[in-house]
């Protein structure tokens, strides 16, 4: 008789994709931040796109959450909930911060009203150009190191939270082992 635990796979695919999602997510905010032209020299340019980053951001978020609700039932740590949690808000931030720096840099671009009639007033002249691309650069820094924290942690999180239920299923496995 064979006495080896059984574990499920229902949801460990949750957590291998997800973990693949956010460890991409965080590899991609990194390379953004500190070596954009390696995209453009890959030839690879469209994924630097705002675009791109959002679907990363989406399909990460989409998979920590579908973790969250599969396994918390399972093994209620808070641990692996901490991470997920984490992880999520930190990506959410993340995009937050990207979507801030991108418009402050465009918001140089707006005409605002003429300060003398007949004249055309650019209200990044009144503020500076250098002031708005050093708000909307550093917006995108922060951004981008909260998107590298977000998504290891997140995958940091979808680790854990397989261990966590494979551990909770082998031991449900050998107490049903014992009883029989």
């Amino acid at each position: 008789m064979n006495h080896e635990p059984k574990v499920k796979t229902t949801g460990t695919w949750v957590d291998r994709f997800g973990a693949l999602a956010s460890g991409l997510c965080a590899a991609h905010c990194a390379i953004c931040a500190l070596a954009p032209a390696l995209f453009a020299v890959a030839g690879l340019g469209a994924l630097l796109s705002g675009e791109v980053e959002l679907a990363l951001t989406l399909v990460a978020l989409g998979f920590g959450g579908a973790t969250l609700m599969l396994s918390w039932r399972e093994h209620r740590s808070a641990g692996v909930f901490s991470l997920l949690t984490l992880g999520m808000l930190g990506l959410m931030v993340s995009s937050a911060l990207e979507m801030a720096g991108e418009h402050h840099d465009h918001h140089g671009e707006h005409v605002a009203a003429p300060q003398v009639p007949g004249e055309r007033h650019v209200h990044g002249e009144e503020h500076g150009e250098e002031h708005g691309e050093e708000h909307g650069e550093a917006l995108h820094t922060l951004g981008a190191g909260a998107g590298v924290l977000g998504g290891l942690l997140l995958c940091s999180g979808h680790v854990a939270n397989f261990r966590a239920v494979r551990r909770r299923r082998q031991a449900r496995c050998e107490a049903e082992c014992e009883d029989s």
